[in-house]
C-alpha cells in the first residue's frame, strides 16, 4: 500500500479504512509505506514536472559510502529523496492508512465471506466480524450479486433487471436491490461501478487452488450448507 504521491490530498485516502474494512478476507498488502524515488521512474527523470525540489541520494549511502563526493554519490545512488509540498501532509493520514493496513492484516488470518449457489438460492456467509451472519438471496438481488462477481456499470445492472423483469427499470428499482447489499459490506461501488465481494465455495472442490476459507470459519459452513438446502 504506497501514499504520498506528489499532487495527492488527504481527501484521495479518507474512505480507505472504511473500504479495508470490507476487505478482511482477502490478502492483506505487506507494509503500507511512502513512495521512494527510484532512478529511471517519472519521478526521477522529470522531477520538476511533479513539484519535486532538491532531489539527491538518500541519506543512507553517505553512510555507506563514506568519504565520497556528492557527485559519485549521485552516480552510485538508486533510492533518492526530495521535497514537495505534499510531504507536510501525509503523515497524518499515513498514520490512519497504517493502523488500518494492521487491523487488516490481523483479521485476515481468520476472517472469510463466501457464497454458495444452488437451484435459484444464493446463500452468502459473512465471518470477517466477531459474530457469523447470513445472507439468502434470490431474484433479481442473487441476478445482480451473481453478475458483479466482475465489476458491472449500473448501467449493464439495469439492462439485467429489464432483461429479467422485461418492463424498464427505474433507478429506485436498481437502489432497492443494491444498497442493502452495499450497506451490508457484501458490495463496493465506486463512480456507479458495483462488485460483489463474497468468494465462491462452488469452484473449491475441483480446483485445489481456488478460495477456501480458513479453518476457524469451517464450524460455520455446516450453517451456511443448510440454508442452502433449506430452498
Amino acid at each position: 500500500m504506497l501514499y504520498g504521491f506528489p499532487g495527492e490530498t488527504p481527501e484521495d485516502y479518507a474512505d480507505h479504512p472504511e473500504l479495508f474494512e470490507r476487505l478482511h478476507h482477502l490478502t492483506p498488502p505487506i507494509v503500507c509505506v511512502p513512495i521512494r524515488f527510484d532512478r529511471f521512474c517519472p519521478y526521477f527523470e522529470r522531477a520538476e514536472a511533479y513539484g519535486i525540489e532538491d532531489l539527491r541520494p538518500h541519506p543512507a549511502y553517505a553512510e555507506i559510502y563514506r568519504g565520497a563526493s556528492p557527485e559519485r554519490l549521485y552516480d552510485l545512488a538508486y533510492n533518492f529523496v526530495g521535497d514537495y509540498p505534499e510531504q507536510r501532509q501525509f503523515k497524518r493520514y499515513g498514520n490512519t492508512l497504517n493502523r488500518a493496513v494492521q487491523r487488516w492484516q490481523e483479521r485476515a488470518r481468520d476472517a472469510a465471506l463466501v457464497m454458495m449457489d444452488h437451484r435459484g438460492r444464493l446463500v452468502i456467509g459473512d465471518f470477517r466480524g466477531d459474530a457469523p451472519a447470513y445472507t439468502t438471496l434470490a431474484g433479481a438481488a442473487r441476478l445482480l450479486y451473481l453478475a458483479c462477481d466482475r465489476i458491472q456499470h449500473r448501467r449493464r445492472l439495469a439492462e439485467l433487471l429489464v432483461e429479467r423483469d422485461g418492463a424498464p427499470a427505474s433507478a429506485r428499482r436498481l437502489d432497492d436491490v443494491l444498497a442493502p447489499l452495499l450497506a451490508a459490506g457484501l458490495m463496493i461501488e465506486e463512480d456507479e461501478r458495483v462488485l460483489s465481494l463474497a468468494l465462491s465455495l462452488d469452484d473449491a472442490i475441483p480446483d485445489p487452488r481456488t478460495y477456501f476459507p480458513p479453518p476457524s470459519c469451517w464450524p460455520h459452513l455446516s450453517e451456511l450448507m443448510s440454508l442452502l438446502d433449506a430452498a
